[in-house]
């Protein structure tokens, strides 16, 4: 196990916390458990980097969240771990 103890980085996530974040679903799908059972760690994060590469294309400081093939909210990059959203409509 490895733990890091470095100081939050506030003066350069302050503006999250002022304005928001900027997100953006992608058109790439997360991989479906009937493809590909989440118990196999492949490593295999393709879709992820692909759908980044979409999303920062189109806006560089926007957040990537994929949808799974219901259309319904999953993951994005670097959020592997258990992320809460807010949304503001």
């Amino acid at each position: 196990m490895i733990v890091e103890c470095l100081p939050l980085p506030i003066s350069v996530r302050a503006r999250y916390y002022r304005h928001g974040i900027d997100v953006m679903t992608s058109s790439v799908r997360r991989t479906s458990p009937g493809s590909l059972s989440p118990r196999a760690k492949t490593h295999n994060y393709l879709n992820l980097i692909m759908a980044d590469l979409e999303v920062q294309a189109t806006d560089p400081a926007a957040f990537t969240v994929l949808l799974d093939e219901n259309g319904n909210l999953c993951e994005g990059h670097g959020s592997t771990s258990s992320s809460s959203w807010t949304a503001r409509c």
